[in-house]
């Protein structure tokens, strides 16, 4: 018993967590609101229509979510923070700090993608998805190889850098 705690501790402190989260979950408005429309269902026919205030507060609800939400552009900020972190560790030869930065730069674009996983443009629509699996499909899957490697010579230089933003960003 090298923790400090007592067998009763143990046992009785999660049990008091799941008292607390229970009782501040049902004295939520918005808790007791569902609450109220789970009971009011009928099981049997699964029909029930929801209350004007049932949607009023849904309404509140989805439009909160929707401020909450973060840009697109902020993720795809953050991948070039991580990519530009990312290209510094290859460079100095950091491999363990250089995977941590492939990582994120790959886990940003998915995450952009989810915001908005389709682009209206004037000829119809542009999947992101698509996009975002053929860059990491072929480019980044050239980084991971030259980290496993562990080859700065392998590593895109600066230059390859330079283009490929010239290229993603349009005529300058």
């Amino acid at each position: 018993m090298g923790t400090g705690r007592s067998g009763w501790t143990r046992v009785l402190l999660p049990l008091a967590w799941a008292a607390v989260g229970a009782f501040v979950a049902s004295s939520h408005p918005r808790a007791a609101a569902h609450g109220a429309t789970a009971s009011q269902a009928s099981p049997a026919t699964g029909d029930a229509q929801p209350t004007a205030s049932e949607l009023a507060v849904l309404r509140e609800d989805v439009a909160r979510l929707k401020r909450l939400t973060p840009s697109q552009s902020h993720a795809m900020q953050d991948v070039g923070y991580h990519y530009t972190n990312l290209w510094f560790a290859g460079q100095k030869a950091n491999w363990p700090l250089a995977t941590f930065y492939l990582d994120e730069t790959r886990s940003h674009p998915k995450w952009a993608v989810r915001i908005i996983p389709k682009r209206k443009v004037s000829a119809g629509e542009v999947d992101l998805d698509g996009i975002r699996e053929a860059f990491d499909g072929s480019y980044l899957t050239d980084v991971q190889k030259a980290i496993e490697a562990k080859s700065v010579a392998r590593f895109p230089s600066q230059s390859t850098v330079s283009i490929a933003s010239r290229r993603s960003s349009g005529p300058s």
